[in-house]
């Protein structure tokens, strides 16, 4: 959570107006801890929903291109620990998805589409939920439920930062997220 914290407070401090958490929170623990933080009534949620043989499919593609020009791929999308997480999903995460279902601040995103709509149906949404501050500023919040720890981009899997923070270049991944989202 300290992660978390210390990412909105620099995006805050540096004027960002929409912030992206993604694949934050995955559990109810971490969504009470992160209302306790944020302003909640100034935050909304996507999901990107895929079944479960849909990820399993992209997750078995994805080894194999990764395997076939890395040599290598993401630990999670080896057969037993994916089995796991979609065993915990239930479990974990979609309470999560019922709570904020039931609060009318999820919009949820097919994501069996093609990528680029999956793309552009977020951004529309993220570009379209305004909400006002008390100073009357417009500001916009978008978390997106989806993604993971990154292993993919830390192969060797000695990295503890979750995969937003991870340095691209000379920024954050979160940070490149942010950018595109004001481009659009």
């Amino acid at each position: 959570m300290q992660l978390i914290q210390h990412g909105i407070n620099q995006a805050k401090s540096e004027g960002k107006k929409t912030i992206i958490l993604d694949g934050f929170p995955r559990t109810l623990e971490q969504l009470y801890m992160f209302q306790d933080y944020a302003s909640s009534d100034k935050t909304d949620f996507i999901n990107i929903e895929l079944n479960d043989e849909e990820a399993r499919e992209r997750a078995t593609m994805r080894m194999v291109n990764n395997m076939a020009q890395e040599g290598t791929f993401r630990k999670d999308d080896q057969s037993s620990r994916f089995k796991r997480r979609l065993e915990n999903y239930p479990k974990f995460t979609q309470p999560v998805i019922d709570l904020l279902k039931s609060t009318g601040r999820l919009t949820l995103i097919d994501g069996t589409k093609p990528q680029e709509e999956v793309l552009k149906e977020a951004l529309t949404t993220v570009n379209s939920e305004e909400i006002q501050t008390e100073t009357n500023e417009a500001r916009r919040f978008a978390i997106i439920l989806a993604g993971g720890k990154g292993t993919i981009m830390d192969p060797d899997g000695t990295s503890q930062t979750p995969k937003s923070m991870r340095e691209i270049g000379p920024k954050p991944l979160l940070e490149w997220q942010i950018d595109q989202l004001k481009k659009a």
